[in-house]
């Protein structure tokens, strides 16, 4: 698992600390950090240019590739680009003639296909800022002419953390988790999160909740979430899911996909218009069919946990969300659940499916309930920076049968000396 050092940042008073240095500590402590990724090296970023696509035109040789005219700042450039997401007016990076790619790669003027060009528009991996090839690198702000490294915001350091070395931690799944493991370890504050307040009372929302089987789903929470409007995600964010190698979608699954990451609780948002009123909790039909958003079709079993809206199966649950429920450009309404799956139930049948998923792959280690609620509402909060006018218009669910209780265990200060075979006072203990 990736962990991002300037995410770790946002909650521990880190400053000053050498991420290679808490690393080994941290593996010393708590768990094995495999390895330390740096940060790209900035002489090799201010090889590249900002510059602007004027026009795309279909290459007379190539189905797959485009000729385009590039603003460099100075001239504009013929540039043969077969990414999909090239088009006119598009801010993206440009590797200029002479630039050295690494491995003896270096750009050159030379035609494709019989036609010029004069450069190489480029991906995030080109510029190793990032895991994403799937098309070139899309900026939302900067001048054609600037060099690269005064446009893009570059990866932070990121460790690689071994996933077997906090198998029993689920804590340890999110960087809030290791935030907090990092601020007692070197006893610093850890900073709170921003949790936006929920309606607890009002009117009640018109989709009704029920959970068939305790046993397999603990705690189911939602909201309705109304006045929404699908856009990119503030520019921090999209940087900090690129860190761990998350990409973008947009505002409402990148809050999702944010908190999991932040929390170690995943959460899944519907389109409220294609939701058929009622959500049971409950397992699926033998042979049911269900279009999972990773592009399966799945012939479901006995023992497939489903949330279930009217007839349909929306989501497998703790895997994956279905199709028929995902949000789409003119979503305007959603559906918020955050939830506490049993983690056997969770791994069986992502095993059966081969659809291990960054959501299985927490909820199978026992998730702690009382996330549900904190993740519901983080993700608010993030909402509220792209849709500051988003409304709650009715009281949040919460189907909670059987709260876990508070333990209180009690220890015996002169017991620990006697085991430890050393004496520490009462107060360091408490502070350890």
């Amino acid at each position: 698992m990736i962990i991002s050092w300037n995410w770790l940042k946002r909650y521990s008073e880190l400053g000053g600390l050498d991420p290679k240095s808490v690393a080994q500590r941290f593996t010393l402590t708590t768990a094995e950090i495999e390895e330390v990724l740096e940060a790209p090296d900035t002489s090799f970023i201010a090889q590249f240019k900002v510059a602007k696509v004027e026009e795309v035109i279909p290459h007379p040789n190539a189905d797959k590739l485009r000729c385009c005219k590039v603003n460099d700042g100075e001239t504009v450039l013929d540039i043969v680009c077969g990414a999909p997401n090239v088009r006119p007016g598009l801010l993206t990076i440009l590797a200029p003639i002479g630039a050295d790619l690494g491995g003896g790669f270096k750009i050159k003027k030379s035609k494709l296909r019989g036609e010029p060009s004069e450069g190489m528009l480029c991906s995030e991996t080109e510029l190793k800022i990032g895991d994403d090839d799937d098309g070139i690198i899309e900026l939302l702000t900067g001048t054609p002419g600037q060099t690269a490294d005064q446009a893009v915001t570059m990866m932070g350091p990121r460790w690689d953390l071994d996933n077997k070395a906090i198998t029993h931690r689920p804590d340890l799944w999110g960087h809030y988790g290791i935030s907090r493991e990092l601020s007692s370890v070197y006893q610093v504050p850890l900073n709170n999160l921003d949790l936006a307040d929920l309606p607890e009372t009002g009117p009640e929302c018109t989709i009704k909740v029920d959970i068939k089987n305790s046993e397999v789903c603990r705690r189911y929470c939602g909201l309705q979430v109304e006045n929404i409007k699908v856009q990119p995600s503030p520019a921090w964010l999209q940087i900090l899911l690129k860190e761990v190698g998350l990409k973008p979608i947009n505002n409402i699954v990148d809050a999702t996909n944010f908190v999991m990451f932040e929390l170690g609780q995943p959460t899944h948002a519907f389109d409220l218009k294609q939701l058929d009123q009622n959500i049971s909790v409950e397992f699926a039909k033998a042979g049911e069919k269900f279009k999972a958003l990773i592009g399966k079709e799945l012939d479901l079993r006995e023992d497939s946990l489903v949330i279930r809206s009217g007839e349909k199966a929306v989501a497998l649950a703790g895997v994956v969300g279905g199709e028929n429920s995902s949000i789409q450009d003119d979503t305007t309404s959603i559906f918020i659940e955050a939830a506490h799956f049993a983690p056997l139930c969770v791994r069986k049948t992502a095993q059966i499916f081969d659809c291990r998923t960054d959501s299985s792959s927490r909820f199978e280690k026992s998730l702690d309930p009382v996330h549900a609620k904190m993740a519901v509402q983080r993700i608010i909060s993030l909402l509220k920076e792209t849709c500051p006018d988003l409304t709650l218009p009715t009281s949040f669910i919460d189907v909670y049968p059987e709260p876990i209780q508070d333990l209180i265990i009690k220890l015996d200060p002169e017991l620990v000396n006697k085991k430890l075979g050393i004496t520490l006072a009462a107060d360091k203990q408490k502070a350890i």
